[in-house]
Parts: structure tokens; sequence; C-alpha cells
């Protein structure tokens, strides 16, 4: 509480003196398990982690292959008592299939477990060249340039501050604009990174 005093005084010291910069977008938002999960599936199947997510997949998928083979090849020869294979087949499907559904679970959990971020509100002002978000929790002024990355997806942009962690923004709750101005900082951060 008394951090946001401090930047609200602030912001009347700079407004009497002329100095205030007015934000271009003001919104508010929420932070739900449903969005806690939907960040984290995308990290966790998308984002830096993909890679070794695929080699994971990758090697179920030979061990999987192996063991049907073993199968069909005793099968075929008439004497199928290759149950141990039968079983390391059945095992790869059942933990492909559960995989995305379990870290999602795990996800949620950690939403509980977390008091502070757990239905955090907070309100946030874009400007040209940083955001601030201020809620229950405290405020942070962060730079464009300091983002590790803008994610856009169908439903939410996630303004990433590192690899595993962002700010979530539903774009249905962005004020008219502030998607299109989000995108142009997305465009700006992707072509300073090839230019670095």
């Amino acid at each position: 509480m008394l951090e946001i005093l401090s930047i609200m005084e602030k912001e009347f010291d700079a407004q009497s003196a002329g100095e205030a910069k007015r934000p271009l977008f003001k919104l508010t938002g929420k932070v739900t398990e449903e969005e806690y999960v939907r960040l984290n599936h995308h990290i966790a199947f998308r984002g830096p982690k993909r890679r070794k997510y695929r080699i994971f997949l990758w090697v179920l998928y030979v061990f999987f292959a192996l063991a049907l083979v073993a199968c069909i090849s005793r099968f075929v020869m008439g004497d199928f008592d290759d149950w141990p294979a039968l079983l390391v087949a059945l095992g790869c499907i059942i933990y492909l299939l559960t995989y995305p559904r379990r870290v999602d679970r795990r996800a949620a959990k950690t939403y509980h477990d977390n008091k502070m971020i757990n239905g955090l509100e907070f309100e946030m002002s874009l400007y040209e060249d940083h955001f601030e978000d201020v809620s229950a929790i405290g405020s942070d002024s962060i730079s464009y340039d300091k983002l590790h990355s803008i994610i856009d997806t169908p439903t939410n942009v996630y303004l990433m501050l590192g690899p595993n962690q962002g700010v979530i923004l539903r774009k249905v709750d962005l004020p008219e604009g502030a998607l299109e101005f989000l995108l142009q900082v997305k465009a700006r951060l992707e072509n300073s990174g090839e230019n670095n």
C-alpha cells in the first residue's frame, strides 16, 4: 500500500512539474487458474522446453515401437508369451496420452499453492517505451526492451519476463488498439534481437 501511495505521489509531483507521461492504454486483469494453466501449457509444449519435450516424446515412441514390434513378431510366430513387451507398449501409450493432463494438473496445484498470485487483480498502464503494473503485492515499471519476448496466442498475449515467467493479458480485456500496439512492440523486440 505504501508503494502505491509513493508511486501516486511521484506521479502527482511529475504532473505538477508538467513532466508526466500519459499512458497509451490502461487495462485491468486478474490471474485466474485457467489463464495460469494456459500459460504453463504454452511454456511446456511450445516454449523454450519444447525441444526437451520432443526428444522425450521420441524416446517414448521408440520404446513403444520396439515393444510393439516384439509383440507382433511373437504373435506371428505363434508363441505369444512376451507379456513384458506388451506391458511396456501399454505403459508408453498411457503415459503419452496422460502427460499433457498431468502437466496441467501440476500447474493448477502450483497456482493454488501460491497464495500471492491466486486470484491476483492488477492494473496495467502501457506506455510507448515501458509498462507499469500495480497489484496488491507491489508495482513494477518494466521497459519493453528488458522483456524476454512477447507471445501472441489466439486468446492471450504474454509479456515474458523470462523464458518461464510472464504477465498474462487476455485479449478480451485489452482496450481497442492495445493488441496492435503490443504486436508492434513485439516486432520491434524481434527486430532488435536480430540486429544484436
